[in-house]
């Protein structure tokens, strides 16, 4: 039997017109691209790290704009609501205009 080209899987080469896909290059070493991607990832971190702490823009920063509300408790179902928005009635908290027509529990 004479040598008729490559052979790939069961199927000859020569048959398919694939003469090319016995002979391709070799794979990219994906181990290498992962590592060059983690390194690129890092390396943006880092430099956005640095320009963050340049500028004193930091994340203590931010939460000190925005102090802490003070919460009450809805007399009648208990339910905690910021006291901007809590409707207050004889000393007590509601949470909704019914809850302050009905009073406390």
């Amino acid at each position: 039997m004479a040598f008729a080209g490559p052979v790939i899987g069961r199927y000859n080469a020569r048959a398919t017109g694939n003469l090319l896909s016995h002979y391709a290059a070799p794979e990219p070493n994906v181990g290498k691209i992962i590592l060059f991607l983690v390194l690129a990832v890092a390396a943006y971190l880092f430099i956005r790290g640095a320009m963050r702490t340049k500028r004193g823009d930091t994340r203590a920063d931010r939460h000190a704009e925005t102090p802490a509300e003070n919460m009450k408790a809805c007399a009648r179902c208990g339910v905690n609501l910021p006291r901007s928005e809590a409707l207050e009635a004889d000393g007590n908290y509601f949470c909704s205009e019914e809850h302050r027509r009905l009073g406390a529990k």
